[in-house]
């Protein structure tokens, strides 16, 4: 057998050392790996249904003004009173769903939601006069609260330190739904023009395709978005929201 020297025997540890934690370090970024694909996998139902949501919103949002002015006896006024109507009534509502959010679940809250925003649409696709309007938008104003839910589910799902991320994510998808939803309503307009339908039709026509949205987007989710577990953010290593949020040298 032949001994080692202390200087042999050092660089043998060391290189030991090394190779342990070339190994940790390779376990750490599979598991990372793992938790990210997992976490957006759970979210991307979010997403989609977010994004088909939004999309409807942009759709609207161009033709509101005209819908309204339509009608008679209609001004600037009744436009800045029906569109403010919605933002009105999204104070209240916003603070009640996030409270049944948190007592029942992101899941059917988030579900009703899309309903009524899609019903909302297709109300006033319908609608025959302002004060009609006026009731569509103030009932998707009361339930218009799926973004703040999919914030929270986002919350439910992930750590402090992954959170921002996944926000992030949310936004993006806002951002793209609004890009591509007024192409699609003027598109929709476009159509219905080509195919002799009155001005009056074409408003119309917009709001039953963002109600078409909508019902698509409350389906999906429906089939595809699972209620978050309460124990989602001990996944991967087992830490905690409220470990995170531990001070150093104070035991939770």
């Amino acid at each position: 057998f032949t001994t080692l020297g202390p200087l042999e025997a050092d660089a043998a540890a060391a290189d030991d050392d090394d190779a342990a934690a070339a190994d940790d370090d390779a376990d750490a970024e599979a598991k990372a790996k793992a938790r990210s694909s997992s976490i957006f996998s759970k979210l991307k139902s979010v997403y989609i249904s977010v994004f088909i949501d939004v999309i409807g919103v942009g759709l609207v949002i161009p033709v509101l003004p005209y819908l309204i002015l339509s009608f008679k006896g209609a001004g600037a006024s009744e436009v800045g009173w029906t569109i403010a109507v919605y933002s009105l009534c999204q104070i209240p509502g916003s603070l009640v769903f996030g409270f049944v959010s948190d007592k029942y679940g992101r899941r059917p809250v988030l579900l009703l939601s899309i309903f009524f925003s899609a019903l909302s649409f297709l109300l006033c696709g319908l609608a025959t006069n302002l004060q009609f309007v006026i009731m569509a938008r103030a009932i998707s104003g009361l339930t218009g609260g799926s973004i703040s839910v999919a914030q929270a589910y986002v919350a439910d799902v992930t750590t402090i330190e992954e959170r921002p991320k996944y926000l992030g994510l949310i936004g993006a998808t806002i951002g793209v739904a609004f890009t591509f939803g007024p192409g699609i309503g003027a598109a929709t307009a476009a159509i219905m023009e080509s195919a002799g339908a009155s001005v009056q039709q074409q408003y119309s026509g917009v709001f039953f395709m963002a109600s078409l949205f909508g019902f698509l987007g409350f389906v999906y989710a429906q089939r595809n978005l699972e209620e978050p577990s309460t124990d989602e953010t001990r996944d991967g290593d087992g830490d905690s929201d409220e470990k995170a949020l531990t001070k150093p040298g104070k035991e939770a």
